[in-house]
C-alpha cells in the first residue's frame, strides 16, 4: 500500500537519527533514555559502599586499593519513553488552500519522528483534536506500529474551531506524569498568554512538552502579490475584513515577530520546549531543527 506520509528516502536518511530527552524518564523496557532508576549502563552515577550481595563484577578495585574498603560503581539505567503526539486539525490547520498545508506538514513530521522512536523501543500513540480530542491512536512500542500510525494518519480530519482548554483537561486526567507529549499547532487562539498559562499547567504537572508552531511563512510575512486583500476568519466565521496591506504590513509583521518571540521566551523551558516549524523548508531540514 501506498501511504501519503510516508517516503522511503526520507526513511533511509533518518533511519539512524536519534530523540534524546534531556530530563530522566519512567519506563518498563530498555530504550535510550535515562531513567530515575539506578542499575547496570555505561552511564556511570557514582559510588557506594558494597553491601552483602551485590555483584562483585561492580567493584571498583582502584578504590579498593587507595581506602581499602569495596565501593561498587552504579550506573543510570536506560529506559523506553512513552510519546503522544497531539495534531491539531482545526480549520486554520488546512491553509492554505494551493500547495501543503500546515495540517498535511505536521502529519508528515509526526510520520517520521514516530519511525525514530518506534526504532529506539519507545512507545508512540497520536492524538487529533481541534477544540476537543477528536479521535486517539493508544501507544505500542512494536516498530510494525509504525504501519498503524500511517493508516491513522491517512484518515484526515477537518476540525472546527480551536480551543486548548478542554485539550489540556484530557491530557492532565489521562495521561501520566513523564510523558512525552509533542504538540503540532499553528497555535491560533483568542489569547496567547491563556495558551501559555495552559501549557505550563501541563509542563508543572510532570509532563514533558515539546511545541512545534506550525507557520506558512506568508502568514509572518504577508509577501502576496496583491495589495488589497481581504480577510477571512475560518474559524470563527466572522465578517470579512477587507485591507490594504501597504497600510497594516508593517504592523502586522511586527506583531507576528513579537507573539514568536513571546512564545520563545515562555515556553522554553525544564519540561517544555519550543520551536517555530515553516512548512516552506524540506521536512528532513525542520526534522533535523527538531533533534537538535
Amino acid at each position: 500500500m501506498k501511504y501519503k506520509y510516508l517516503q522511503e528516502e526520507i526513511l533511509q536518511h533518518i533511519k539512524f537519527f536519534i530523540f534524546e530527552i534531556n530530563n530522566k524518564v519512567d519506563g518498563k523496557y530498555s530504550g535510550k533514555h535515562k531513567s530515575w532508576f539506578i542499575g547496570k549502563s555505561l552511564d556511570f552515577v557514582q559510588h557506594r559502599e558494597y553491601s552483602y550481595g551485590d555483584d562483585i563484577k561492580l567493584i571498583d578495585w582502584k578504590i579498593y586499593g587507595r581506602r581499602d574498603k569495596f565501593f561498587i560503581k552504579q550506573f543510570h539505567q536506560e529506559t523506553n519513553l512513552e510519546v503522544y503526539f497531539f495534531i491539531d486539525c482545526s480549520a486554520s490547520m488546512w491553509y492554505p488552500e494551493d500547495g501543503i498545508t500546515k495540517y498535511e506538514y505536521a502529519n508528515y513530521i509526526c510520520s517520521y519522528l514516530s519511525y525514530i522512536f518506534l526504532n529506539q523501543k519507545d512507545k508512540v500513540g497520536v492524538v487529533k483534536f481541534d477544540n476537543k480530542i477528536i479521535d486517539i491512536l493508544n501507544s505500542s512500542s512494536v516498530e510494525s506500529f509504525y504501519y498503524n500510525i500511517l493508516d491513522f494518519l491517512e484518515k484526515e480530519i477537518k476540525g472546527d474551531y480551536s480551543n486548548f482548554t478542554n485539550v489540556i483537561d484530557k491530557i492532565l486526567s489521562q495521561f501520566k506524569k513523564r510523558t512525552l507529549i509533542i504538540l503540532m499547532s499553528d497555535l491560533i487562539s483568542d489569547d496567547e498568554k491563556i495558551t501559555v498559562k495552559l501549557l505550563k499547567e501541563v509542563s508543572s504537572y510532570g509532563i514533558y512538552l515539546f511545541v512545534l508552531h506550525i507557520i506558512y511563512p506568508k502568514e509572518k510575512t504577508l509577501e502576496f502579490d496583491f495589495d488589497n486583500i481581504r480577510f477571512k476568519d475560518i474559524e470563527e466565521k466572522l465578517p470579512e475584513v477587507k485591507t490594504n496591506l501597504v497600510e497594516i504590513k508593517d504592523l502586522y509583521v511586527k506583531e507576528f515577530l513579537n507573539l514568536i518571540d513571546y512564545y520563545n521566551k515562555e515556553l522554553n523551558d525544564k519540561n517544555i520546549k519550543y520551536k517555530t516549524i515553516y512548512t516552506s523548508l524540506p521536512i528532513l531540514e525542520n526534522l533535523k531543527i527538531i533533534l537538535e
